[in-house]
């Protein structure tokens, strides 16, 4: 998974396109900016300009956020659980919703990985009102269905808050991500 802001920039520019033309389109030099703004923000050098540099720039300049990722990557999700709304500090970053608890389990890793290169100081925690708040968000945005790139049909949404993707396939919820402004 790509930092959360590279991922907002892909998310934004094909929400974009979609709303224009009609495809999925992403805006390859906006990407390939925002993943060169995380090299710059993380001090990383890098010869291909991969987001991968920049998380490995983190984890070598905070060995104690390294540890908390192989820690929550060893520990993994709870049994059962599908989903996970990621906040630092009374922030909620991001919400990451899965069909089985199977795909929470596939995807654990590089979503810990993502979304702990932001991680700050604050220890404060949310209240479960603020993450439910986050995850019911999309409820009540102007939202777009269009048919998957392969099966199922993409729900998009998009305003100043946050930017959200579902994929269905019929009736079943495959993935539902939503990120947040910062």
């Amino acid at each position: 998974m790509a930092p959360p802001v590279v991922r907002r920039t892909i998310r934004d520019s094909v929400h974009q396109s979609l709303e224009r033309r009609g495809g999925h389109r992403a805006d390859q030099g906006a990407a390939w900016d925002a993943v060169a703004g995380e090299l710059r923000r993380h001090g990383a050098v890098s010869a291909t300009g991969a987001a991968m540099d920049a998380q490995e720039a983190v984890w070598r300049d905070r060995p104690s956020l390294r540890s908390a990722a192989e820690e929550l990557e060893a520990r993994g999700p709870p049994p059962r659980q599908c989903g996970v709304a990621i906040t630092h500090g009374l922030r909620v970053q991001a919400v990451e919703v899965f069909g089985s608890a199977r795909l929470l389990r596939a995807h654990w890793r590089g979503i810990v990985r993502a979304n702990l290169m932001d991680a700050g100081t604050r220890t404060e925690s949310p209240s479960p009102e603020r993450a439910l708040w986050a995850v019911r968000r999309i409820l009540w945005m102007r939202s777009q269905a269009t048919p998957g790139l392969g099966l199922g049909t993409e729900t998009r949404a998009r305003d100043e808050v946050l930017t959200a993707v579902a994929l269905t396939v019929g009736r079943g919820l495959v993935h539902y991500s939503a990120l947040f402004a910062r």
